[in-house]
């Protein structure tokens, strides 16, 4: 006999016992409060469109996907049923629910912190719908066996709370927007057979070696990296995906002057990775670490670079970075006893940038002026002033150290430069890397 089956008996013999053990009216109201939810439900949800409507003046037992045992509603299936709107609060006075199935219909908003008030649910079951918000943690105070929440628009980290479902067999929340780590708790989900959590945002992943039972894991389509993998490679027994996953590091633009060094690199996490970076798409022949040093550079190296990374332990992923575009600028020749002197004005891009610690900031100037240079944060709010006063024409060369105008090294981000002459104002962008 199943556990669903023995829980309705039990069920059935404690309102027979309890419920039924009152007055008629008392045992009237108690069911007359499961009603009330239901018709909340009901009213929330778009009740005289759904596919199968309720009578409401009839009796609860009738009602469509409503099961009554022992004058308490034990069993709420509406799936396939065009639900719209919101799952109500009241939806928590629904406290002998065993089954609660709402899937393949049309919610949106929240799942109801109230939900975890169904302390007698095994079975929830809200997938394929529109759901929002975050996973609340009051599913964390159930004793659920199954959890479907895939395909819906959840957003937010898994709570650690889940890892209290030591009952769980069945864990899906694939097809979402969920971000963050997956928690370690979940590693406390002995029975757990199939996990599902791809095709969202997730940034680690713990050793789930503790999930002895665990015969299907599907992470594929997140921000997992070899680091993430390598620990889980055999810890299903039957079905391990985890290709493709999403592209690693942050695509840059990066200004260099010929002739200087350029030095490109790209973080991976794992402990059996190979690399290879590319060049507009093409393999450098023997740029085969997870840096690569240019130097010196040439025109020839302006370009896109992509660093491919695969691994002996987890084959079936590759791994791509986020391209680093290479803008590369011809450096001015000036000879002995010759001055240069430029026909206009011009704050040209500063290199290296991205930069760590340092960056150079050129400029130009065909007149003797007042000019100031100051580098501003996003807010517009001064950050360091490297130029302030009277300047003679000439091509000119100003070093920032990453440091405001106190000395002190300021957060990396993203900064601005910004040139002001009485006839002249640029501005340009400086990326700083900690």
């Amino acid at each position: 006999m199943s556990f669903k089956a023995l829980k309705h008996i039990f069920i059935y013999f404690v309102t027979l016992t309890g419920v039924l053990g009152l007055a008629a009216p008392a045992r009237a109201q108690v069911l007359e409060q499961d009603s009330l939810a239901l018709v909340a439900l009901y009213d929330s949800t778009g009740g005289p469109g759904w596919i199968t409507t309720w009578d409401l003046s009839s009796q609860v037992s009738s009602w469509h996907g409503v099961t009554v045992s022992g004058g308490r509603v034990t069993d709420l299936d509406l799936r396939n049923n065009n639900l719209t709107g919101p799952i109500p609060a009241e939806i928590g006075s629904l406290t002998w629910l065993v089954d609660l199935s709402l899937y393949n219909n049309q919610l949106t908003g929240p799942i109801p912190a109230e939900i975890g008030s169904l302390t007698w649910l095994v079975y929830l079951y809200l997938n394929n719908n529109q759901l929002t918000g975050p996973i609340p943690a009051e599913i964390g105070s159930l004793d659920l066996m199954t959890l479907y929440l895939n395909n819906n628009q959840l957003t937010g980290p898994i709570p650690p709370e889940i890892g209290n479902l030591t009952s769980l067999t069945n864990l899906y929340l694939n097809d979402n927007q969920l971000t963050g780590p997956i928690p370690t708790e979940i590693g406390s989900l002995t029975l757990l057979g199939y996990l599902y959590l791809n095709n969202n945002q997730f940034t680690d992943l713990p050793n789930l070696d503790t999930l002895s039972v665990l015969a299907s894991l599907c992470i594929q389509n997140n921000r997992f990296t070899f680091e993430d993998i390598e620990p889980n490679v055999g810890v299903a027994s039957s079905e391990f995906i985890y290709a493709p996953q999403d592209s690693v590091g942050m695509e840059q633009d990066t200004t260099v002057v010929e002739g200087a060094g350029l030095t490109l690199s790209v973080a991976v996490g794992g402990t059996a990775n190979q690399y290879q970076w590319l060049k507009d798409g093409t393999d450098i022949a023997g740029a085969v670490n997870d840096t690569l040093i240019i130097a010196p550079v040439s025109l020839a190296d302006a370009g896109s670079y992509i660093l491919r990374t695969t691994n002996t332990i987890a084959t079936e992923l590759t791994l791509y970075s986020r391209p680093i575009h290479v803008t590369v600028e011809e450096a001015v020749a000036v000879h002995d006893g010759e001055t240069s002197i430029p026909l206009a004005f011009a704050l040209h891009p500063a290199y290296p940038n991205p930069f760590n610690p340092s960056t150079n900031v050129r400029f130009d100037l065909p007149e003797a002026t007042e000019i100031h240079l100051v580098v501003c944060d996003l807010l517009g709010r001064e950050v360091v002033r490297l130029v302030d006063g009277h300047r003679q024409p000439g091509r000119h060369q100003i070093i920032w150290n990453g440091q405001d105008g106190g000395g002190r090294e300021v957060p990396a981000g993203l900064y601005i430069a910004r040139l002001v002459a009485p006839t002249y104002t640029r501005s340009i962008k400086l990326v700083l890397l900690k």
